[in-house]
């Protein structure tokens, strides 16, 4: 089961440790178990995951944290700190000037970083040292080839040496949920040259909606 996974690991990793009462001038935060879906290239579920942020478990049982967890404010750049130092320190790497998820190494070897997940871009036996290194330190797991990351598919023509990535999914995905699907498609959806302008009694647009429109084109 995914929960007795999460408590495993939990315990495991002594991230928590039970206590009897709040200490005086503190605040205990409620808990409540996060389930998440893990999606595959055409959408569908792969796995489940989750996670038990800090807080009051039960009731009258409160829980003190040994390091930072989810949930907490400072806990992307709690982990973010850790797993940098170590790639940089440990492993030779070089953070990217522009962009800190993007790491380098002298022999060629090109590492991406978001959040708890990593792809690695090298020959095999560069990359298998590395993961050893790696599940040495972290508790992880290798998924294989990428074939679905950030909401874009990624096929690999091993022959060809080539690798082919689309966000035709993620593209049909948006388009549904904006009720979309059925407009034509067009090179220049508007024209540029003819600033917008508000139409006497037009009806103002969910702003909400917009902005997550907007967002998805990220």
């Amino acid at each position: 089961m995914v929960v007795d996974s999460e408590y495993s690991s939990v315990v495991k990793n002594k991230v928590l440790t039970f206590v009897n009462s709040i200490p005086t001038g503190k605040r205990a935060i409620p808990t409540k178990l996060i389930l998440q879906e893990k999606l595959g290239s055409g959408g569908e579920t792969v796995r489940y995951k989750s996670r038990l942020p800090l807080g009051v478990l039960g009731g009258p049982r409160v829980v003190l944290p040994n390091c930072s967890l989810y949930g907490l404010t400072q806990s992307p750049r709690c982990w973010y700190t850790t797993i940098d130092e170590f790639l940089v320190s440990q492993l030779g790497f070089r953070r990217g000037r522009f962009d800190y998820s993007i790491y380098t190494h002298s022999n060629g070897t090109i590492l991406a970083l978001y959040v708890d997940n990593l792809l690695l871009a090298d020959r095999e036996p560069i990359v298998s040292d590395l993961q050893k290194k790696l599940k040495a330190r972290f508790n992880m797991f290798d998924l294989g080839l990428v074939k679905h990351s950030l909401g874009s598919v990624v096929s690999h023509n091993v022959r060809g040496q080539k690798i082919h990535i689309t966000q035709e999914g993620y593209i049909g995905r948006m388009l549904e949920r904006f009720s979309m699907s059925n407009f034509k498609p067009v090179v220049t959806p508007m024209d540029k040259n003819m600033p917008h302008e508000k139409v006497e009694g037009e009806e103002a647009c969910d702003k909400m909606l917009y902005k997550q429109l907007i967002g998805s084109l990220g």
